[in-house]
């Protein structure tokens, strides 16, 4: 029982740090996308942004 318990137990943990990686993954994807947008509006003419 208690062997049962320790693998719930580092399956949980585990389960958790690819959570982590997978969060830490998608506010780089986020951040790099956002810069993106970014650098793209600053290249529209402004008479185009005012427009949309």
């Amino acid at each position: 029982m208690i062997g049962s318990v320790q693998a719930s137990a580092d399956q949980a943990v585990r389960a958790m740090g690819n959570s982590r990686t997978l969060a830490s993954n998608t506010q780089s994807l986020a951040q790099a996308t956002g810069q993106s947008l970014e650098r793209i509006a600053k290249s529209l003419p402004r008479s185009t942004i005012a427009t949309c």
